[in-house]
Parts: C-alpha cells; structure tokens; sequence
C-alpha cells in the first residue's frame, strides 16, 4: 500500500473539491483501486496538531515512507524567503515542505501502479469538469 501525504498551502482547495465531486470511480474506489492509503489530509482526516505534527515528522525522518506528497496551493516564501510568513505545525510551511519532498518517492511511470495514476487523475478531472458544465448549463 502507498501512503500519500496532502498539505494544504494558500489559497483555495479546490484540487480537493475537484476529488471530492469524483464519479465513476469515485474518490474512495479510486484510492482503494490504486491500492493508496491516506495518511493525512487537511480536509478529509480526523487528526490534528500534534498527531498531524507526528504523521508529518514521521514521514519526514524516514521512519515512515511518503509515496505521494500532494501540496493545494501556494507555498509562501516571505519575508526574504524564510517562510516565516505562514506557520504550520511550529515553524515555516515551507520548511515542512522541503523536507517531506526531499523523501517523498519519485514516481516511477514504468511501474504498475504509478502507471494508472495519472490516466485516473486525468479522468476523474474530465469527469468532474463535464459534470460542471452540466449542472452550470
């Protein structure tokens, strides 16, 4: 099973509405399909503070392997790219962020599972787009 990690940076989340709007297969068929285990994500999972501060420390020592690594949104780097200007989990987002990239798993396409990842994701978004368009027409 791979684990996924999604953090949550400025701005919208609509990378996850999208998800959440998923039919055929929906989002919990999908991840069960692509055999991904949730780790944490912002608007979907139950932990928080310092239970999320463990799962992400966890993952970034090693202690655990991040197979996906998801950030919504922008990354701040200000002032004077320290990050400081948004905290999360005790220090600068964009800390958070260099050290679970730097150890989350490079996709490799040649695989059979990374390989139905991204036709799915690019179905899901042409399915979540054209169900839009008819409810908005």
């Amino acid at each position: 099973m791979k684990n996924l990690l999604c953090l949550h940076g400025l701005g919208c989340g609509g990378d996850t509405i999208s998800l959440l709007n998923a039919e055929e297969p929906d989002l919990l068929t999908a991840l069960e399909m692509l055999d991904i285990n949730v780790a944490w994500h912002p608007s979907l999972s139950l932990e928080k503070g310092d239970d999320v501060k463990q799962i992400c420390a966890d993952f970034a020592s090693g202690k655990r392997s991040l197979d996906l690594f998801i950030v919504e949104g922008a990354v701040p780097t200000g002032p004077d790219g320290s990050g400081r200007i948004y905290e999360f989990l005790d220090k600068p987002f964009l800390e958070w962020v260099r050290e679970l990239a730097a150890v989350a798993d490079e996709p490799d396409f040649r695989e059979g599972q990374r390989r139905k990842l991204a036709p799915l994701a690019c179905k899901l978004s042409a399915l979540t787009a054209e169900k839009e368009r008819r409810e908005f027409d």
